[in-house]
């Protein structure tokens, strides 16, 4: 079966197991145990009229899952490098909570794009309510400990509603792996997408994934697609944070 992550990228080396190196984020295991390591063998894939094969556990619950958080009225909480250390702290938490893969991330001044895969029946919900509550508190906690004036302190730090739809199809996959590692060049952070430091990239690099030079001459694949799906989501109540009562595991 080909890689779901890239044509381009050799998912046969080695297995260099989570990224540890220094600000790296939360752990990143190497896209090939996505593929082709015990835990993804657990699962089979079904047809589906239309859409190929669809990446689904055996009970047909999806297993990737897209997510975007965007703060309280896009104001930039997390602009800072205090703050964005703080959601990788909470990221890495919830990973090891709720038996996540990352398969990428990015966090920008005013939101964050997460790619995750869990072989449970969780519900998005009480993944996206430990980043937000987490990060809201360790934040909280920060700022009145630093902060001249409390004033404002209790406002809230993200936006109600947040956008979450699992990916089905390895095109899917690929283009939206493509989207968040390209997330700060469509923003004008930076020109080349590795050397943004708050992503999942930098770590993808040094495991052999992608190139240091990864789309720089032109947007890698699906990208516009992507933006336009997320466009028209904004549109539309997908979750609110004022769901009835969830039960949790982890």
């Amino acid at each position: 079966m080909a890689s779901p992550w890239s044509e381009s990228m050799d998912m046969t080396g080695d297995d260099m197991g989570p990224d540890t190196g220094p600000d790296t984020g939360p752990d990143m295991e190497d896209l090939a145990q996505f593929r082709g390591g015990n835990w993804l063998r657990q699962f089979r894939f079904r047809d589906r009229v239309g859409r190929g094969a669809p990446l689904v556990d055996d009970d047909g619950l999806e297993i990737f899952q897209f997510v975007t958080l965007y703060t309280h009225a896009q104001q930039p909480f997390l602009a800072s490098s205090q703050a964005k250390q703080l959601l990788q702290a909470k990221l890495q938490e919830t990973k090891d909570q709720f038996g996540l893969k990352i398969a990428a991330y990015v966090m920008l001044d005013d939101h964050l794009h997460l790619l995750y895969a869990t072989h449970f029946s969780q519900g998005v919900g009480c993944i996206v309510d430990s980043i937000r509550d987490g990060f809201a508190r360790e934040w909280r906690r920060l700022q009145r400990r630093e902060a001249k004036s409390l004033l404002g302190l209790d406002q809230p730090l993200w936006k109600a509603d947040f956008q979450s739809y699992p990916l089905n199809l390895q095109e899917e996959l690929r283009a939206h792996l493509n989207f968040i590692h390209y997330d700060p060049v469509r923003h004008g952070l930076v020109v080349r997408a590795a050397d943004y430091t708050w992503s999942s990239l930098p770590a993808r690099v040094r495991q052999g994934h992608y190139s240091e030079d990864w789309a720089v001459q032109t947007p890698p694949a699906g990208v516009a697609k992507v933006a336009r799906a997320l466009y028209l989501a904004s549109a539309q109540e997908r979750h609110a944070s004022h769901e009835t009562r969830r039960v949790c595991r982890g």
